[in-house]
């Protein structure tokens, strides 16, 4: 299984959140992950505002799993599809980016699922054809 590494699902594996376990699970099966740049960004931002002890727990965790994947970067053509209408609106911008950079890579990655909790990616992945994880 080749997996879209959205940045909810991350945060709550790097956060030893309630959801840790099941993204963990989904993680090991993994063959291949994917994420956009944008995850790189939004994880750090989240674990510097993390205001706790498990925070330089995150930080090491994230050195571990970043040799892991792939971040595709963010190009502007990719970027100007973040404005089309996804089936589940309303879709908040950053939200949209992780949706079209997925959709993009779909055409080149066979099996290629998402891995987020984030309710509305999760809708709107499904909508798309996704099967989304973790189930």
């Amino acid at each position: 299984m080749n997996g879209y590494l959205e940045t909810s699902a991350l945060l709550s594996w790097l956060l030893a959140e309630p959801e840790e376990s099941a993204v963990e699970a989904v993680l090991r099966q993994a063959r291949h992950l994917f994420t956009s740049e944008l995850t790189v960004a939004e994880t750090l931002r989240a674990i510097q505002r993390h205001n706790s002890p498990q925070r330089i727990q995150a930080q090491e965790r994230l050195r571990m799993i970043q040799s892991r994947w792939n971040a595709l970067p963010m190009h502007s053509a990719l970027l100007q599809q973040v404005g089309q209408a996804f089936p589940v609106e309303p879709v908040r911008t950053l939200d949209a980016i992780h949706l079209v950079t997925a959709m993009d890579m779909r055409g080149e990655i066979e099996d290629l699922r998402m891995i987020s909790l984030d309710r509305r990616v999760r809708e709107n992945a499904t909508a798309l054809g996704f099967t989304v994880l973790p189930a």
